[in-house]
């Protein structure tokens, strides 16, 4: 049951959101690049207000299962430390930071692959997921896609805990 309302909240979180997190891209880019991005193949003007939905398919097909296997993970976490402190419900804030950190480490290594992608797409308006990977693979090895995975764990790690 909370792979699938994993899922769930995955795909409505990010499917509300993604236009904003377009927007911000784009300002981003607009603010380190005076409105242009510099690829290595050229030149791509970004419109602040075109393609809001460059990338969702991409976030869609990694949000699905980081959600489900975080919530997934959470509640398994989550119970085993409550058993490991004898279900003491002075514990239970533990158990529940504990099993949040867990099971955001692990959907945020699902999660940050497809993330890094879906920015290629964004930014420099490739057609299909596919040929962003090649092109980040080629250009900047494999392990790249895992770039910022730390930081968005500082992130994110102390955001789960607290909701």
């Amino acid at each position: 049951m909370n792979l699938l309302a994993g899922a769930c909240c995955g795909i409505t979180v990010d499917s509300i959101l993604f236009p904003l997190d377009t927007l911000k891209t784009y300002c981003w880019i607009e603010k380190f690049t005076n409105s242009r991005f510099q690829a290595r193949a050229g030149s791509v003007l970004v419109s602040r207000y075109h393609n809001l939905f460059n990338g969702l398919g991409t976030i869609l097909v990694g949000s699905v299962p980081a959600s489900a296997v975080y919530w997934t993970i959470y509640e398994r976490v989550k119970a085993e430390t409550k058993s490991v402190f004898n279900n003491d419900p002075r514990f239970f804030p533990l158990c529940e930071m504990v099993a949040a950190s867990v099971g955001e480490v692990l959907a945020g290594s699902i999660r940050n692959p497809f993330e890094i992608t879906k920015q290629f797409i964004q930014v420099r308006g490739y057609s299909s997921p596919m040929k962003a990977i090649v092109a980040i693979c080629k250009e900047r090895g494999f392990l790249s896609l895992y770039s910022g995975y730390g930081i968005m764990l500082m992130r994110d790690i102390p955001f789960d805990i607290i909701e």
